[in-house]
């Protein structure tokens, strides 16, 4: 509920200074009628640029000097269990990863395929081939279902058994080592 709230104060908020701005510009410069609803400006083409490229020139000053395109990365913890072995890694939490396993509907966890090597089951009959789709091509990923997955996110810890874990093709390297669909710990 607090998002939806924020989101009506925002959309109030500035509602209320479009038409401020708009009954201020009426006052100081005129040539502005409102009909039905919609603002007409009664300029020129020259202007329209004019006006449009000044708008645009403020905005991008604004965005460098306050807002500094910060990217905030929501990394979790990780310990998964099967027969016996453990492996722990953060994940990245991304919101545009949808992938799922296609017969359970199981949310998969894309892990770097060394690290996921290390807790491969003994039994091939555990192995699912999931299919996916990337920006740079399609590809079928090994994955397994692991005995218990627990998730420690934003101080709340997670423990499930309905997901899958993925061997990713190419090394994930950094500050984590897989990626996490957002359905788990939503």
């Amino acid at each position: 509920y607090r998002r939806l709230i924020r989101a009506l104060l925002a959309l109030t908020l500035c509602s209320f200074l479009f038409a401020g701005v708009m009954l201020a510009l009426q006052f100081v410069w005129g040539g502005i009628l409102y009909e039905s609803g919609v603002v007409y400006f009664d300029i020129s083409a020259f202007e329209l640029i004019f006006w449009t490229g000044a708008a645009y020139g403020i905005l991008w000053l604004f965005e460098r000097l306050f807002l500094g395109r910060k990217e905030e990365k929501n990394l979790c913890g990780v310990t998964a269990d099967l027969e016996g072995k453990q492996i722990s890694f953060h994940a990245l939490e991304d919101n545009g990863n949808r992938l799922k396993e296609p017969f359970s509907g199981a949310p998969v966890i894309v892990c770097d395929g060394a690290l996921a090597g290390r807790l491969s089951p003994a039994s091939p009959e555990r192995i699912r081939l999931i299919p996916c789709s990337t920006v740079t091509g399609d590809a079928v990923l090994e994955a397994f279902r692991p005995d218990c997955v627990r998730i420690t996110y934003k101080g709340r810890e997670i423990i499930t058994k309905d997901v899958y874990i993925a061997k990713s093709k190419e090394p994930i390297r950094g500050e984590y080592e897989a990626v996490l669909n957002s359905q788990i710990i939503d």
